[in-house]
């Protein structure tokens, strides 16, 4: 090898030990700036990354263009190659994390939808179609969503509308029955409420949806004042679990089909898991106490559904965690699946066949499991029941270090996106994270459901007295659940008596 061909080689080497350089310190940096490794770990990184540098270096630069010396190049530049590739697929993988915790922290990720319905036998199928139909709109329920889409209605067709106002939704409802209008304007999270009443429950199948605008609004911070200023990992807190009733690719104001507390305690390694069923008869704050069902809280805003809740409970509710079926699904197949275990032999919502004992289930199998009632003789009891079962597995799965996890960690926090919010800070989350990468610590996760007793009543939602299934809620589990709560945060580890 003459000098020239010598000097191009030691150039590309030099090249590519460089580039090796660069894609190492931009992980580091990444995996700096993400703030989740514990300061040993980052350690162990900072010296792992100088040492394949110094051993690549090393290699390239040593023993000259001779036989063995060209081996030994090859090898270093092989090892060069590998590092660099491995380093920039790594720096992707936290680069989705730091993406996804910065998304799912994002208080605007959260959409209003409003619908425009008409008859289903209605001749018209497109907004123009019904440009010179009387709407009807009222000021009794999100007057601010349905006025923006009205104004977007009007550009659209570049002409004023008819509009009549309406005291109650159910009042504009009637209206569109009895073809006084020929279309209604509302959001779209209110046709469940519609659907629970007894007297609109063939609202699906008198209606067609003609119309729809998404307004993206600001999901305010917990209304919850935060008194605390100690580290989250060394203080009890409350997540409040929302599972919102939507199978959108973006997470939409909705019914809150899932409520559950998560009662967590990081000193004691304590978390419990409080289910509240879905048709819980209680004073909704939004109607200064008028009696609601606890579903129909939800579609006034996640910090409604955590007032009512803390309200019930007598406790302050820290954060919330809300997120909606489709996303859910993702996040189950994307860590693997989960185990739970189930007492009777049933068929869940989506057709799965849930055995007695020990189940494997997929994302949907696992959302069936969840939602599943009607198969079950304890009904909203058992569901609930059965959501904390879900919840549990996940925490399981997610704590213990499967190697399947950190390989598809990309997966897992992608499923996320779109689909899940909470107000816990990205500071918050990353202090958790590290906290529980440095003891790798097992959780005592016990559950409990307060129960009750099913009727038929009114609600403040569905007003003009028009009834729908609720549950009256059993004081003395109530109580018992906000004892338990007090436990949890004296640091005292519950038993399995504790929550029978």
């Amino acid at each position: 090898m003459d000098a020239e061909e010598k000097k191009g080689w030691n150039l590309i080497q030099l090249f590519l030990w460089m580039i090796q350089f660069g894609a190492e310190f931009w992980l580091m940096f990444r995996i700096w700036k993400l703030n989740m490794l514990p300061g040993i770990f980052m350690g162990i990184v900072i010296f792992l990354m100088v040492f394949l540098l110094a051993v690549t270096f090393l290699g390239m630069s040593v023993y000259g263009i001779k036989r063995k010396g060209i081996f030994r190049k090859c090898i270093a530049a092989l090892l060069s190659i590998v590092i660099i590739v491995v380093c920039v697929i790594s720096s992707n993988i936290v680069g989705k994390v730091s993406q996804t915790v910065d998304k799912v922290t994002d208080p605007t990720t959260v959409s209003q939808v409003v619908g425009v319905y008409v008859r289903k036998d209605d001749p018209a199928h497109t907004l123009e179609d019904a440009a010179d139909y009387i709407f009807a709109v009222t000021d009794s329920f999100d007057l601010y969503n349905s006025d923006q889409t009205v104004q977007k209605m009007k550009a659209e067709l570049g002409k004023s509308l008819n509009i009549r106002n309406y005291p109650a939704v159910t009042d504009m409802v009637d209206a569109l029955y009895m073809e006084e209008v020929g279309a209604i304007v509302m959001n779209e999270a209110y046709t469940d409420v519609l659907l629970d009443s007894e007297s609109y429950m063939d609202f699906e199948d008198k209606t067609r949806l003609l119309y729809e605008y998404k307004i993206e609004v600001k999901n305010e911070e917990s209304i919850s004042e935060k008194t605390e200023e100690r580290p989250i990992t060394e203080r009890t807190f409350i997540v409040y679990l929302s599972g919102s009733d939507t199978r959108s690719e973006i997470l939409r104001v909705s019914r809150s089909d899932v409520n559950i507390l998560m009662v967590v305690n990081p000193v004691s390694k304590q978390i419990l898991l409080l289910n509240t069923p879905r048709d819980y008869y209680v004073p909704n704050p939004i109607g200064n106490g008028a009696l609601d069902k606890l579903t129909h809280c939800g579609i006034y805003g996640v910090e409604n559904s955590m007032k009512t809740l803390s309200d019930l409970y007598g406790t302050q509710i820290d954060y919330y965690g809300q997120i909606n079926f489709t996303g859910f699904e993702k996040l189950i197949d994307a860590i693997g699946g989960v185990t739970v275990y189930s007492e009777v032999d049933f068929t869940a919502a989506d057709g799965s066949k849930i055995h007695k004992g020990d189940n494997h289930l997929s994302g949907s199998s696992a959302l069936g499991f969840a939602r599943e009632r009607h198969n079950l003789s304890g009904g909203d009891n058992a569901r609930g029941k059965n959501q904390m079962k879900v919840i549990k597995a996940i925490i399981d799965q997610i704590s213990s270090g499967d190697m399947y996890l950190v390989t598809n960690y990309a997966s897992v926090m992608s499923s996320l996106q779109g689909m899940f919010i909470t107000n816990v800070s990205s500071e918050e989350i990353s202090e958790l994270v590290k906290m529980q990468l440095s003891d790798m610590a097992g959780w005592n996760v016990k559950s409990y459901a307060v129960t009750g007793e099913g009727g038929k009543h009114s609600t403040y939602s569905s007003p003009n007295n028009h009834t729908a299934y609720v549950m009256y809620p059993n004081t003395r589990t109530v109580n018992h659940a906000s004892a338990l709560i007090e436990k949890v945060k004296s640091g005292e580890m519950l038993s399995d008596a504790d929550v029978q």
